[in-house]
């Protein structure tokens, strides 16, 4: 993995995104590492520890279920990994790399103590959560009403 220089995932993006002020989304940006990945390359295993919070900086990463199929793509500017994190529990999906992709790491340490810290951000990760929730309990209910 080669680091890569920043492309998205800026001060401003972090105090935009999580509504914090920019002193504090500096303070977030210092714990960030940035990592680098090639097409297809593993950024995290189903079953791993939630080693962190992902953001995406430049590319893509698709979102792979145990069966191996694709659950979703993400684009820069989204984030992965909070799930397991908030919940305490091991890596629900595999995301790999789709093209060239560098992301922010932050630890979920780090991470748990920021949320501690600003709890704000903890109602946005939930309110994001919880959308995912949503929209797969309705695509769930309309895939039954059609069998």
């Amino acid at each position: 993995m080669e680091k890569y220089k920043t492309n998205v995932i800026t001060e401003s993006f972090i105090a935009e995104y999580f509504s914090i002020s920019y002193k504090e989304a500096c303070e977030i940006h210092k714990k960030l590492e940035l990592i680098a990945f090639d097409n297809q390359e593993v950024i995290v295993s189903e079953g791993d520890e939630a080693d962190g919070l992902y953001f995406i900086d430049e590319g893509k990463a698709t979102v792979i279920n145990e069966k191996g199929e694709s659950i979703n793509e993400l684009d820069a500017g989204e984030y992965f990994g909070e799930y397991a994190i908030l919940a305490g529990e091991k890596r629900l999906s595999t995301v790999l790399a789709h093209g060239k992709t560098t992301v922010y790491r932050l630890s979920s340490r780090d991470f748990l103590k920021i949320v501690s810290k600003y709890p704000q951000i903890t109602g946005r990760l939930l309110k994001q959560v919880y959308g995912q929730i949503t929209t797969k309990h309705t695509k769930l209910v309309s895939l039954t009403h059609k069998s």
